[in-house]
């Protein structure tokens, strides 16, 4: 190799087997990343869920109720917009909406991540006879998308027995 002045130029020959490891490990850590947002939208959604609303404070919510009074008995909040996309919401519900679009920035921060790592996050809360239900919807700038299902009381993933007959969390 040549001197070039104060750099030199560096040719890296990489094998397949390092080509390999470096996508491998950019997978696992989108695939980290997407998880980790994965928990601080459900920490963010299940405040709300639980009607204290403690990320904002002490702000008191009726979301299920609400939901059994629309019309398809869900609302649909875009966290990210701080706007119901679907249902219909009281005053109260649309201003509580706003604030938890407020402090959403700073929630991602205490958690390790930043606002912009989401593309998307709603939550639809359903409000059923015998259940109450939310579903978490995320997006995250790497492009990879999911909905998680969550019990409406005590915010657990909801569970069903697979095709040989084990409890596992439901994928949607």
């Amino acid at each position: 190799m040549a001197h070039k002045g104060p750099l030199q130029t560096l040719d890296i020959v990489l094998e397949s087997s390092h080509i390999s490891r470096f996508k491998y490990l950019l997978r696992r850590d989108r695939i980290m990343k997407h998880r980790q947002l994965q928990s601080i939208a459900h920490n963010f959604a299940a405040s709300l869920a639980s009607g204290m609303g403690f990320v904002v404070g002490l702000y008191t919510t009726r979301v299920f109720e609400e939901a059994g009074f629309s019309k398809d008995c869900h609302i649909t909040i875009d966290f990210l917009s701080g706007r119901i996309k679907h249902g219909t919401a009281s005053e109260e519900l649309t201003r509580a909406t706003v604030v938890y679009q407020r402090a959403f920035p700073e929630f991602c921060e205490k958690h390790g991540a930043d606002i912009s790592d989401f593309r998307e996050l709603s939550v639809r809360f359903h409000s059923g006879q015998l259940y109450n239900r939310f579903m978490v919807t995320i997006e995250y700038s790497g492009g990879t998308r999911s909905t998680r299902e969550y019990d409406g009381d005590l915010g657990n993933r909801i569970r069903e027995l697979d095709d040989r007959g084990r409890i596992r969390p439901k994928v949607r």
